[in-house]
């Protein structure tokens, strides 16, 4: 069994881990819909975080209308390599899409760069040719 783990905030910190099986892998803790918001989209935000490499994480958005701070609004931010933003506010069901929207992307961006990478011309010491001459 393989384990990858990442942590969400100090707030809640729930740990989630990817657990490889013979059958496949699934997130442990299993999603829980009784716990709070917050706390499920901090458990998304640790598995799109596994599932990147990118450091994703959901917050309570700190949103005021003239004013008065207004409830049940939650925020995401990420980051990698020392660049990222965060975005928001988002109602529960807009964070959620938000995270998966995400992983996504990246998965996307993944795909782009790999195709990108197998269509450059590769280069090898072998296919050198110095002056018409091989170089060995």
């Amino acid at each position: 069994m393989h384990v990858f783990t990442a942590a969400v905030d100090d707030y809640t910190p729930p740990t989630v881990q990817m657990v490889s099986t013979p059958g496949g892998a699934h997130p442990e803790p299993p999603l829980d819909l009784a716990w709070p918001k917050l706390k499920q989209l901090q458990w998304l935000a640790a598995l799109v975080e596994i599932r990147t490499g990118l450091r994703v994480r959901a917050g309570q958005a700190k949103y005021k209308i003239g004013g008065i701070p207004q409830r049940g609004y939650f925020s995401v931010s990420v980051s990698h390599r020392g660049g990222g933003g965060s975005s928001g506010p988002y109602r529960f069901d807009s964070a959620w899409a938000y995270l998966n929207g995400i992983e996504t992307g990246a998965e996307a961006m993944r795909l782009t760069t790999r195709k990108l990478l197998d269509e450059q011309p590769h280069t090898c010491a072998m296919d050198v040719v110095l002056d018409g001459e091989e170089p060995w």
